[in-house]
């Protein structure tokens, strides 16, 4: 599958959080710490990994298509297809502070809200809350 321009911001975002919190499990220095970030997304997803169930491991979910997600321009970003937003895909997110995972399992839908900030060197993302779905909840995702 072709990299994406949304991808892409997803890799560089990881590399660039990978860089400034390297391997330590402590929470997001004050520098990263979502307060208050350009855009805040809820979207539904599935998990595939959590913190600690392997060497490196972080929060990872599929989540569903979120059509609208704004780029760095404050626009909603257009994908090479035209589809508007963030396509479904599969992203490692890292958690605020505060953010549980008490009673979140590998395999759980979940329903996610995320902060993104673009102006602040380097851009982030992380995590500011989640909650576990009622089994049995449909999400739109393509593949497991």
């Amino acid at each position: 599958m072709p990299c994406t321009t949304v991808r892409m911001f997803a890799c560089a975002i990881g590399l660039a959080l990978a860089s400034v919190v390297g391997c330590d499990r402590s929470p997001l220095p004050a520098a990263v710490r979502p307060s208050p970030g350009d855009a805040v997304y809820t979207v539904r997803g599935r998990v595939e990994s959590l913190p600690g169930t392997r060497p490196g491991s972080q929060l990872r979910v599929h989540h569903e298509h979120i059509p609208d997600f704004r780029g760095r321009d404050g626009q909603v970003h257009r994908n090479r297809d035209g589809t508007a937003g963030m396509l479904e895909m599969s992203m490692e997110f890292p958690l605020a502070p505060g953010v549980s995972l008490e009673g979140i399992a590998v395999g759980d839908a979940v329903e996610l809200t995320f902060e993104v900030g673009w102006n602040r060197p380097p851009p982030f993302f992380a995590a500011t809350a989640m909650h576990k779905l009622p089994p049995g909840t449909q999400l739109r995702l393509t593949g497991p």
